[in-house]
């Protein structure tokens, strides 16, 4: 079926949040119009066809896809093209793979493979959630129980503690940020989007590409040396994951 309505270039797929002042795609100078995802139905560096659109963020809009040749269906990130001329958030977005990719726990979500639609046009095959998020989830059943809160605690606890023994830092941990996957015997909490992950401990260019005192997160969310632009380590984790 075709997707939704969206701005895109004509000739290399890239998504705007608007119409660009040019009206041209400042990726390949290609037409940007009103349009069907063009996304939707086609097949991303060979192998993966986009089935539908699931949803969209800051950063990034995600589609469900199927690998052509393995039959397994994955979820397909890819960022925005109004993003991907600012180094910083084409690195936050490759930062998020590479950072994902190294963790292993049944409470991350695993990235699977990264490439290119075109040149230029970065995507992510990750692990596809079949889900609500936790946000989501609370906004439809109200507060959890007691017994329900120390669950999830404890899940989001497991998935930090394999994150930080790699050194790394979420640094965004938030109800949008954890997905609730029904097994057979009960929800299991998986921690997603990396994207203002920091590794631990690397060199200023390899940990954090945001100018020093520069304050990223959700401020709900936000552990006070974070607020104040300071470094964030695994101590700010686990303030976002008491609140």
């Amino acid at each position: 079926t075709s997707g939704p309505m969206v701005v895109a270039c004509r000739t290399c797929s890239a998504t705007f949040q608007s119409m660009p002042a040019s009206g041209t795609c400042p990726l390949d100078g290609g037409p940007v119009e009103g349009t069907r995802d063009p996304l939707v139905d086609s097949l991303v560096d060979g192998r993966y066809r986009v089935l539908r659109f699931l949803g969209a963020g800051g950063m990034a809009r995600v589609y469900a896809a199927e690998h052509s040749g393995l039959g397994t269906r994955f979820a397909i990130k890819v960022l925005r093209g109004d993003l991907l001329q600012e180094r910083e958030m084409a690195g936050r977005f490759l930062r998020e793979a590479r950072a994902a990719s190294s963790l292993v726990s049944r409470h991350i979500v695993r990235v699977h493979d990264v490439g290119e639609i075109r040149p230029g046009v970065p995507y992510m095959a990750l692990e596809l959630l079949e889900g609500p998020s936790l946000a989501r989830f609370l906004r439809t059943n109200g507060a959890l129980r007691p017994e329900g809160v120390a669950l999830l605690g404890a899940q989001l606890a497991e998935g930090l503690a394999v994150a930080h023994a790699a050194n790394i830092v979420h640094r965004d941990l938030k109800p949008d940020n954890v997905i609730l996957v029904r097994t057979a015997d009960r929800d299991v909490a998986k921690i997603v989007d990396f994207g203002l992950a920091k590794l631990v401990g690397a060199t200023d260019g390899q940990a954090n590409l945001t100018a020093t005192g520069a304050v990223f997160g959700t401020p709900l969310y936000m552990a006070p040396e974070q607020v104040r632009g300071e470094a964030a380590g695994p101590a700010a984790d686990l303030y976002a994951l008491g609140i």
